[in-house]
């Protein structure tokens, strides 16, 4: 089977419920231009898909608007269409959308979809608590009420000059020991109600439910799985999958005071894992789980040129260049360098963009590294971080000892024990 034309679809749910799909395989009867740009990477950005259509009928134009659910897929076909290889890229809701440009007899309708980003909005969690508290009397009330009441008499005391400049001394001084007086006898008698209060709530050892909201918290110990887990659940955040590289635990607990997402890539990234944006939804795993495909690119399946290495990179790392295919981050791959400068073996993409532009050949081009290399580099990360874990655990754990050690001594002093 031989697969010649290049074949795209575009379908988008018009507000009526329906359907409006469009087809595009530069072969009658599919004629109107698609050109596409779909750009992914793993370093936990979500991917975009960057669209213009051409010379679409107007009364088309108004299906694509911003909020629009579209669903698009790609791949190839035979010559007459009987067989074909189809994969989805991306189905959402439309991000943006720029108003169609007319030039030169061609109208271009210009929008772009990106992968979950709905999920940037989303505040951080605070969660109801309630603790029973021992109901005293506020020491802070008090001042409170004392200052409050000495403000509002400043207040009648500057009026009355306002209102009298003609006063004698004699009378601004009888004012102002008035006016003292005031304030003294109040505050007297609120200290008095005050420590009345306070002997009788301490005698009474009343007790109230005081409701509090407070950033959502783990205990000492939680693992990274369930914190990402707890959040994305509260958040509304839909995760496909939860791999973990290495499910590290923290030995002081975790608040979760920035946005969910943002926490969910801190703790990704602390577990020495990625978060992978994909068009079935979040992947929070290694970047090469389960990613491994039947593909295998040389010269005579698509390689357009030879591979290029990325010095500015880190590193063993190159850019490669085939003829269109449906892959993206994470994925495992076979190429073959025309010649020895290049890499030959199985490869894992790192990043990369597919792209379908009017007068080119339908093109993928992507970073990828050594996959042998990147299990070792992935292990090494994993390795270090494990021993600097066990590390900071020994400290704590010598800490925590030392302080029950100085709390126990402290006890038998008080007790007059042995020391």
């Amino acid at each position: 089977m031989k697969l010649v034309h290049f074949y795209q679809k575009i379908t988008v749910k018009t507000p009526s419920g329906g359907k409006f799909s469009i087809i595009s395989t530069d072969k009658a009867p599919y004629h109107l231009l698609i050109e596409h740009t779909n750009t992914f990477a793993s370093s936990g950005t979500p991917g975009t898909v960057e669209f213009t259509l051409h010379n679409l009928r107007k009364s088309h134009e108004k299906y694509f608007k911003k909020g629009a659910e579209i669903s698009f897929v790609d791949g190839w076909t035979n010559a007459d269409a009987t067989a074909k290889i189809i994969h989805k890229v991306i189905e959402g809701p439309i991000t943006t959308v720029t108003p169609p440009v007319a030039a030169d007899g061609d109208v271009a309708l210009q929008f772009s979809l990106t992968a979950n980003k709905e999920y940037d909005s989303a505040k951080a969690i605070k969660v109801k608590k309630s603790k029973r508290v021992r109901v005293r009397a506020s020491q802070k009330d008090l001042d409170k009420a004392i200052s409050t009441y000495n403000s509002k008499i400043n207040k009648q005391r500057r009026t009355w000059i306002d209102e009298h400049p003609r006063a004698s001394k004699k009378e601004v001084t009888a004012k102002n020991n008035h006016f003292s007086t005031l304030k003294k006898n109040y505050a007297t008698n609120a200290r008095s109600a005050y420590n009345k209060k306070r002997k009788s709530l301490d005698n009474s050892k009343k007790y109230q439910v005081k409701t509090t909201y407070e950033y959502l918290s783990f205990k000492a110990g939680t693992k990274g799985s369930t914190i990402i887990k707890k959040i994305a659940k509260m958040a509304g955040i839909k995760l496909k999958s939860v791999k973990l590289a290495y499910d590290r635990s923290y030995p002081k607990g975790y608040t979760a005071k920035a946005k969910p997402i943002k926490c969910i890539e801190q703790i990704a990234a602390d577990c020495e894992t990625g978060i992978i944006y994909r068009y079935d939804g979040i992947h929070i795993e290694k970047l090469d789980t389960n990613r491994k495909i039947n593909l295998y690119i040389q010269d005579t399946t698509g390689l357009l040129q030879r591979p290029e290495y990325q010095a500015d990179d880190g590193g063993d790392k190159w850019q490669v260049t085939f003829l269109y295919r449906s892959v993206s981050v994470g994925d495992v791959f076979h190429l073959k360098s025309p010649d020895s400068s290049g890499p030959t073996g199985w490869v894992i993409i790192l990043s990369g963009n597919s792209s379908y532009q009017s007068g080119s050949s339908p093109t993928t081009q992507v970073v990828v590294q050594l996959y042998s290399s990147y299990k070792k580099t992935v292990t090494k990360k994993i390795n270090a971080k494990k021993k600097a874990d066990r590390t900071a655990k020994s400290k704590l754990d010598a800490k925590e000892k030392k302080a029950a050690k100085n709390k126990s001594k402290s006890r038998r002093k008080k007790s007059g024990g042995k020391k």
